[in-house]
């Protein structure tokens, strides 16, 4: 192989290894550049964080049975003895699909106990037909609870069994211990730890040491 073939075969070699070396390098410069400059933005501003303000509200209270469809009306779930004892025939039921929600009522509440599931057998009648493949899980409502706090499951730290939220005050960041009432899928009833006017951070707060400076990018009502 001729000089001149071994150097352009070196070129060949040399030339791509370098462009990938200066793109690494570029790209490493480049993050660099944006945490000095998340880090001198933090500095200032505050870490961002968006909350929630609390309001004291009549939240209503839900219980959840799992069904699977029978007919094309009806649906029938199993249920505990302490959620029977909750449920009557005629009371409402509901379901969401999408955005729509779709009423029914109880139309059965065994009175014995299934020896197979070790459970009670509730059915509900929609006026809707439906053909759903699987199960699905429909709500009642059963009371309120009045001049509540509710606060989202999402945001609940639990640290030890101690459970503890993000609030603002003064700007700082804080965190606060908190105990709860109840607690489902549609968030927790706090007992004690929060007052209403209380600001929750809702997101950001995974950042978050206690006094830290934040920057409240938004903030709601809940």
């Amino acid at each position: 192989m001729s000089k001149r073939r071994v150097t352009i075969y070196l070129i060949g070699l040399v030339v791509p290894v370098f462009f990938v070396i200066s793109k690494q390098v570029a790209i490493k410069a480049d993050r660099e550049n944006e945490i000095i400059s998340t880090f001198s933005e933090w500095q200032t501003n505050g870490k961002p964080v968006i909350v929630n303000t609390l309001e004291r509200k009549d939240i209503p209270k839900y219980i959840k049975i799992t069904a699977w469809q029978i007919s094309p009306h009806v649906f029938e779930g199993n249920v505990s003895k302490s959620v029977r004892e909750q449920l009557k025939i005629g009371q409402d039921m509901a379901f969401k699909v999408g955005q729509d929600m779709f009423k029914g009522e109880i139309s059965k509440i065994a009175q014995e106990i299934s020896l197979d599931s070790g459970m009670y057998a509730v059915e509900v009648v929609f006026k809707e037909s439906f053909n759903i493949e699987g199960w699905l899980v429909a709500q009642a409502h059963i009371d309120m609870f009045r001049n509540s706090i509710c606060i989202p499951n999402e945001i609940i730290e639990n640290d030890n069994g101690k459970f503890y939220v993000w609030k603002i005050e003064d700007g700082r960041s804080v965190r606060q211990l908190i105990t709860i009432e109840k607690r489902d899928g549609y968030g927790a009833i706090v007992d004690s730890g929060l007052v209403e006017g209380d600001r929750v951070v809702i997101e950001g707060f995974t950042q978050l040491v206690p006094g830290d400076k934040v920057n409240i990018l938004k903030g709601l009502n809940v």
